[in-house]
Protein backbone atom coordinates (compact mmCIF):
# COMPACT_ATOMS: atom_id res chain seq x y z
CA UNK A 1 0.00 0.00 0.00
CA UNK A 2 2.85 2.27 0.61
CA UNK A 3 4.62 1.36 -2.99
CA UNK A 4 0.80 2.71 -4.49
CA UNK A 5 0.73 6.20 -1.87
CA UNK A 6 4.52 6.57 -3.52
CA UNK A 7 3.61 6.09 -7.12
CA UNK A 8 0.15 8.60 -6.69
CA UNK A 9 3.07 11.60 -5.08
CA UNK A 10 5.01 11.18 -8.47
CA UNK A 11 2.67 11.37 -10.49
CA UNK A 12 2.05 14.73 -12.44
CA UNK A 13 -0.62 14.98 -14.69
CA UNK A 14 0.98 16.98 -17.36
CA UNK A 15 3.68 14.66 -18.02
CA UNK A 16 2.65 11.34 -16.83
CA UNK A 17 4.48 8.91 -14.00
CA UNK A 18 7.72 9.43 -14.88
CA UNK A 19 10.91 7.18 -14.09
CA UNK A 20 10.10 6.37 -10.18
CA UNK A 21 6.26 5.68 -10.96
CA UNK A 22 6.72 3.11 -13.66
CA UNK A 23 9.44 1.61 -11.66
CA UNK A 24 6.86 1.23 -8.55
CA UNK A 25 3.93 0.21 -10.85
CA UNK A 26 6.15 -2.10 -12.33
CA UNK A 27 7.25 -3.50 -9.12
CA UNK A 28 3.48 -3.64 -7.89
CA UNK A 29 2.04 -5.20 -11.04
CA UNK A 30 -1.37 -5.45 -11.93
CA UNK A 31 -2.34 -7.57 -9.06
CA UNK A 32 -0.82 -5.58 -6.14
CA UNK A 33 -2.24 -1.78 -7.07
CA UNK A 34 -5.68 -3.74 -6.88
CA UNK A 35 -4.96 -4.57 -3.76
CA UNK A 36 -3.68 -1.71 -2.55
CA UNK A 37 -7.27 0.30 -2.97
CA UNK A 38 -9.71 -0.01 -0.21
CA UNK A 39 -12.96 -2.39 -1.00
CA UNK A 40 -15.72 -1.03 -2.65
CA UNK A 41 -18.73 -1.18 -0.89
CA UNK A 42 -21.44 -3.74 -2.56
CA UNK A 43 -23.54 -2.02 -5.46
CA UNK A 44 -27.02 -2.12 -3.91
CA UNK A 45 -29.47 -2.94 -6.69
CA UNK A 46 -32.86 -1.30 -7.03
CA UNK A 47 -35.83 -2.49 -8.31
CA UNK A 48 -36.86 0.50 -10.10
CA UNK A 49 -34.52 3.63 -11.50
CA UNK A 50 -37.57 5.60 -9.02
CA UNK A 51 -35.65 4.05 -5.93
CA UNK A 52 -32.39 4.83 -7.01
CA UNK A 53 -30.92 8.33 -6.19
CA UNK A 54 -29.43 10.23 -9.55
CA UNK A 55 -27.06 12.21 -8.21
CA UNK A 56 -23.15 12.02 -8.62
CA UNK A 57 -21.40 9.94 -6.25
CA UNK A 58 -24.59 9.38 -4.29
CA UNK A 59 -24.81 6.37 -1.72
CA UNK A 60 -27.80 6.98 0.49
CA UNK A 61 -31.24 5.42 0.30
CA UNK A 62 -34.43 7.69 -0.56
CA UNK A 63 -37.00 7.68 2.80
CA UNK A 64 -40.72 8.75 3.30
CA UNK A 65 -40.49 9.39 6.98
CA UNK A 66 -38.83 12.62 8.11
CA UNK A 67 -36.69 11.58 11.34
CA UNK A 68 -33.83 12.69 12.80
CA UNK A 69 -31.22 10.43 11.82
CA UNK A 70 -28.41 9.43 14.96
CA UNK A 71 -25.34 10.45 15.28
CA UNK A 72 -23.05 6.99 14.84
CA UNK A 73 -24.88 6.21 11.43
CA UNK A 74 -22.39 6.81 8.83
CA UNK A 75 -23.60 5.05 5.61
CA UNK A 76 -24.95 8.29 4.63
CA UNK A 77 -27.87 10.93 5.31
CA UNK A 78 -31.19 9.61 3.64
CA UNK A 79 -32.35 11.25 0.99
CA UNK A 80 -36.50 12.66 2.38
CA UNK A 81 -38.85 12.78 -0.31
CA UNK A 82 -43.03 13.31 -0.43
CA UNK A 83 -43.51 12.50 -4.02
CA UNK A 84 -42.01 10.45 -6.74
CA UNK A 85 -40.83 11.17 -10.03
CA UNK A 86 -44.49 10.96 -10.98
CA UNK A 87 -45.90 13.43 -8.78
CA UNK A 88 -47.18 10.98 -6.27
CA UNK A 89 -47.26 11.06 -3.08
CA UNK A 90 -45.81 7.86 -1.48
CA UNK A 91 -46.78 7.66 2.34
CA UNK A 92 -50.47 9.07 2.44
CA UNK A 93 -49.33 10.32 6.25
CA UNK A 94 -46.92 12.46 5.20
CA UNK A 95 -48.95 14.41 2.45
CA UNK A 96 -48.53 18.27 3.36
CA UNK A 97 -51.82 19.09 1.68
CA UNK A 98 -50.87 21.68 -0.08
CA UNK A 99 -54.08 23.31 -2.18
CA UNK A 100 -53.07 23.51 -6.16
CA UNK A 101 -53.83 27.66 -5.98
CA UNK A 102 -51.42 27.97 -3.70
CA UNK A 103 -48.57 26.40 -5.92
Amino acid sequence: MALAAAAARVWEPSRGLGQVGLLVLRRLGARGLARSHPQRQQQQHFSSLDDKPQFPGASAEFIDKLEFIQPNVISGIPIYRVMDRQGQIINPSEDPHVRATSL
